[in-house]
Parts: C-alpha cells; structure tokens; sequence
C-alpha cells in the first residue's frame, strides 16, 4: 500500500485520493477540504521578485500602473482586483 502525502495547507495526515488531474494523483484533505496534486511543480518563483521591483519601480515613480501590469502580464485595471 502506498503512503499518502501530507497535506499542503495544513500538514494533516488524514488524506485520500480525489481522482486523476493532468496525469497526477490528485489528493483532498479530510480536515481541511484542500485540493492538491502531489509534487505539483506550478509555482512561479518569480513572483516576489517582480512584486518587489513593482513596488519600488512604482514608488519611485519611475513606472505607471501600465507599466507594471506589464511586468505581471496582466492588464492594468486588473492591478485594483488583486
């Protein structure tokens, strides 16, 4: 029998399979109700980089909301959302 991954979120040891997503075993916390993939490589590292050179760029004032949407390849109004 195969041993199963912690959990994700909260690192709870009662998980059970959910089915298959993108060829990979997805699991589901009974504790927490989260979704996840084992070894699921989806994280982009770069993202506090480019939140730090946003914010110092911006404060500067040495870039425009355009510019840093640019730098998340996101469109600008979608900067007030998130």
């Amino acid at each position: 029998m195969e041993q199963m991954p912690f959990c994700k979120r909260c690192q709870s040891e009662s998980v059970v399979k959910d089915g298959v997503v993108r060829k990979r075993k997805r699991f589901r916390c009974n504790d927490c109700g989260y979704n996840f993939i084992e070894n699921d490589a989806k994280i982009n590292t770069m993202l506090p980089t480019k939140k730090a050179l946003a914010v110092i760029l911006y404060s500067l004032g040495k870039a425009s909301f355009n510019m840093t949407g640019r730098i998340f390849g996101i469109n600008a109004p979608l900067l007030f959302i998130r």
